[in-house]
């Protein structure tokens, strides 16, 4: 799950869920570190060729997040993707 919020205080985060119940917060570690992965993304389908950082299954997941973070700022209120 990506979780952010913008502003004066600005937070990024990442929380991976795993089945067992448990959780692990990743936090960004360069500014943008998002945007850089839609770039790659979009920089792998301009050029037809297969990333050597992600898989089909994970480019598409940046993508959903990058279409539901627009949405949110959009509409003004939280997006849940997934289950």
């Amino acid at each position: 799950m990506f979780d952010a919020e913008y502003g004066v205080n600005p937070r990024e985060e990442f929380v991976i869920y795993y089945s067992d119940g448990s959780k692990e917060v990743l936090n960004p570690q360069m500014q943008d570190d998002y945007e850089q992965v839609i770039h790659h993304i979009s920089v792998c389908f301009e050029n037809k060729k297969k990333s050597e950082l992600l898989d089909i299954t994970s480019s598409i997941q940046a993508i959903n997040i990058k279409d539901a973070v627009l949405e949110s700022l959009v509409v003004q209120r939280f997006i849940h993707i997934g289950e």
